[in-house]
């Protein structure tokens, strides 16, 4: 199991929300680089709802904006669910890190570095953070 301490994602199961392709295949690429085993690219609200019905994953990078509606409530959902979350998105501002004080904000544009960082804090915050009582451990 990875720990906070391993260098970058390996392992990882991640989950990127991104309707803007090559954004997406960016990321995508930034966080298999760093490790990640799987990574899958969801463009709609309900390609997401595809990947959440077949896959567990060890943490989810959200744009707050898709082209089929916006996606706070999706957010909210995954950290109730105990999903390590970071909001990758030029739209993200104090307002969103009142209503998703769990999540890690991101904003872009971004480095891939910064995105690797940003996943890595969302797992370290999902670690420590009493609303994170799941069997699954987030490591």
């Amino acid at each position: 199991m990875n720990t906070a301490a391993d260098n970058g994602l390996n392992g990882l199961a991640i989950l990127v929300v991104e309707d803007e392709i090559f954004i997406g295949l960016a990321v995508e690429q930034a966080l298999r680089d760093a490790g990640a085993e799987t990574v899958d690219l969801a463009t709609t609200l309900s390609e997401v709802e595809d990947c959440l019905a077949g896959t567990e994953y060890d943490a989810v990078v959200l744009d707050l904006r898709l082209p089929d509606g916006e996606t706070f409530d999706l957010g909210t959902q995954l950290l109730d669910k105990h999903v390590p979350l970071v909001i990758h998105s030029g739209h993200a501002d104090l307002d969103h890190s009142h209503r998703l004080p769990n999540a890690v904000f991101c904003a872009k544009p971004s480095t891939p570095q910064d995105l690797v960082h940003a996943v890595i804090e969302a797992r370290k915050i999902a670690a420590v953070s009493p609303i994170f009582h799941s069997k699954r451990a987030p490591f």
